[in-house]
């Protein structure tokens, strides 16, 4: 097909080309075809000596002007040097031109070098210096010299030239008519052809150029926004193996819980970036507590600016609690942002984060400061920030690092909630960051801490035998420890072709599946089973949470899904369902 196409563009300019010389050629003709002639004869030799005349005329303003620079010296050089470009173009367009083009090609070609170069140098020349004006006056000499070998010549074969084209036209005239009307035709379908082909192609660069810039988008927006709640997540194990006290080690542990969270929520968005991008982001409105959110998400900052030698403080407003219904998950968001910002822009001194919250009818005006002793940020270069993959500038970007993407997410999510956020920053001194939202208020919410809920059920005791298939030595460990303490035996698969071996030798009351492993994955292992008839029930256990992902593990006779990371408490809902027969509680 692309060949196809091609050829048509190939055949479609050459036709286009031929169609309009011959259009160019009759439109001259049937002007020229009486006047030609006579107007040749009297007004080429006119002027190219107006020319020569000009010449003179712009060299005597240049030696008075070399010898006397004042400014009516230099006011009369440019006037004379306008006139003679005047004249330059005339020798060089319209009837003229064509002449001259036609039998002087070396003269047309000296013609148009004096075009150009006077185009080139229009600023000079209306400036006019003592330097510029002697370098001109020594191209002028030359293009006087120059133009001395051509006038005669020019005038005599002109004339006799004209001639014999006039007759020449006079005879062919009709022939390129008759041409005209049957290219005219072939070239409605030619040019129907390439505009086609043209605006086909244009789609698919502009299809191909969106698609990389959102993939380029996508891995950029991806590395930046893991990178804060990670930094929560190892600075915390690394406190967290420090330490003697249990309180301490309660209270990093419940750190450490609060980050992965996070964390997931921040991949959890990353994979939905494609609504971003379709305008298609929408809110998932909650109730939650404003100070508990903003508490932890400044909490799992605190290794980092310990770490840093930097000085983290939350300032909480006077009241226990501010009940909201909005998207957390969003507003955690951009707290984790301007806060991770903060430290990273900070190398002594401290950061602070004040919030306050004010009631407003049925609103709770909510005002989040984020204020750091860190670089600051130049005026000029504050609204750049804001934008995608920018920075205050190439030094910081080397220094500390990052995508750019931060700022421009967290303004795109402050507007989403019909917030804003707004910057004051001077250099050397430090920056604060105020966002600014109106929180529809809400009832406290009936509270689920998973940590407590699991302690406060009772244990689940079960009978049996599963097996696990997964690639992943971590994972493996993670699942069987889980598994194990229901009471289960488990078996480790760690590709498709050993899950098909282990289930022709045992019979499992259960199969988790990871959907990607080497050699055989879990889709197509799934199938062969249900092909064999085997009668345990598959689970899902994969990284990938996409409804088309699960869509396709169902049809290859999965009956559940489990995402990756899983809790206790989804496995142990898995285990209900699927084992109910074998639980002893």
């Amino acid at each position: 097909m692309l060949k196809r196409y091609g050829v048509i563009a190939v055949w479609a300019l050459v036709f286009i080309g031929l169609l309009v010389w011959l259009g160019s050629l009759v439109v001259r003709v049937s002007g020229e075809i009486e006047q030609y002639g006579e107007q040749l004869r009297d007004d080429r030799p006119w002027h190219i000596s107006q020319l020569q005349i000009e010449m003179e005329r712009m060299k005597g303003s240049l030696d008075l002007y070399l010898l006397d620079p004042s400014p009516e010296h230099r006011g009369r050089a440019v006037l004379h040097t306008e006139i003679f470009w005047s004249r330059a173009k005339l020798l060089n367009e319209g009837d003229t031109g064509d002449y001259v083009e036609k039998y002087d090609t070396q003269l047309h070609q000296q013609i148009q070098g004096i075009l150009n170069y006077l185009r080139a140098h229009e600023d000079h020349i209306y400036e006019m210096s003592p330097a510029y004006a002697q370098e001109l006056w020594q191209r002028l000499n030359n293009w006087i010299e120059a133009f001395q070998y051509r006038i005669v010549r020019l005038s005599e074969d002109g004339y006799r030239a004209a001639v014999e084209r006039s007759h020449m036209v006079q005879s062919t005239y009709n022939s390129i008519r008759t041409i005209l009307i049957s290219l005219g035709t072939m070239g409605f379908v030619a040019v129907t052809l390439l505009l086609y082909a043209y605006y086909r192609n244009r789609r698919l660069r502009v299809a191909a150029e969106q698609a990389n810039r959102i993939q380029a988008d996508f891995l950029a927006n991806m590395s930046h926004e893991i990178r804060t709640p990670l930094n929560g997540i190892i600075g915390t194990i690394q406190l967290l193996r420090d330490s003697d006290s249990i309180s301490e080690r309660n209270s990093l542990i419940a750190t450490l819980a609060h980050s992965s969270e996070a964390l997931l929520a921040q991949i959890n968005d990353v994979l939905d970036y494609s609504r971003l991008e379709s305008g298609r982001q929408h809110i998932d409105a909650q109730a939650f507590d404003v100070m508990e959110l903003v508490g932890t998400s400044v909490q799992v900052f605190s290794a980092q600016a310990q770490s840093k030698g930097i000085e983290l403080r939350f300032h909480e407003p006077d009241r226990s609690h501010a009940w909201v219904l909005s998207d957390d998950a969003k507003i955690r968001q951009i707290l984790l942002n301007l806060v991770g910002n903060a430290i990273k822009f900070t190398d002594r001194g401290r950061v602070d984060v004040f919030l306050d919250v004010t009631s407003e009818d049925d609103f709770l005006a909510v005002t989040l400061t984020v204020r750091d002793t860190g670089i600051g940020i130049p005026d000029d270069k504050q609204d750049l920030l804001f934008k995608p993959f920018s920075q205050g500038d190439t030094t910081t970007s080397r220094r500390f690092g990052g995508t750019g993407l931060g700022l421009a997410i967290s303004r795109q999510l402050a507007e989403l909630l019909g917030g804003r956020i707004e910057l004051d920053s001077k250099v050397g001194v430090g920056s604060e960051f105020r966002l600014l939202l109106e929180l529809p208020r809400t009832e406290q919410a009936k509270r689920l801490e998973s940590d407590e809920s699991e302690a406060e059920e009772a244990p689940l005791k079960l009978s049996g035998r599963v097996l696990v298939a997964e690639d992943n030595a971590v994972n493996q460990t993670i699942a069987r420890r889980m598994l194990e303490k229901t009471g289960l035996r488990v078996d480790i698969a760690e590709n498709g072709h050993e899950v098909l071996a282990a289930c022709r030798d045992h019979r499992y009351d259960l199969i988790f599946m990871d959907v990607q492993m080497p050699e055989l994955d879990g889709l197509e292992a799934a199938r062969r089973l249900r092909l064999r008839s085997y009668p345990a029930p598959i689970v899902a256990l994969t990284a990938n949470a996409t409804l088309e992902s699960r869509q396709a593990c169902i049809e290859a006779g999965m009956v559940d899904f489990i995402s990756k990371p899983f809790r206790y408490t989804g496995l142990r809902a898995v285990l209900q369902r699927h084992l109910t027969n074998r639980q002893e509680v």
